[in-house]
């Protein structure tokens, strides 16, 4: 079974991490992708 959860920014690539933290910081919820994400998972 799949958890489902909301995100209000997606951040792609290892070089947004420091923008995850201040995303976080905002009270947004982000999700941070490497760049080996596969597109066949936006679906």
């Amino acid at each position: 079974m799949l958890k489902e959860s909301v995100h209000n920014c997606v951040i792609i690539g290892s070089a947004g991490y420091s923008a995850a933290i201040y995303t976080a910081r905002a009270g947004l919820n982000p999700l941070v992708r490497k760049k080996s994400w596969r597109t066949a998972n936006l679906n």
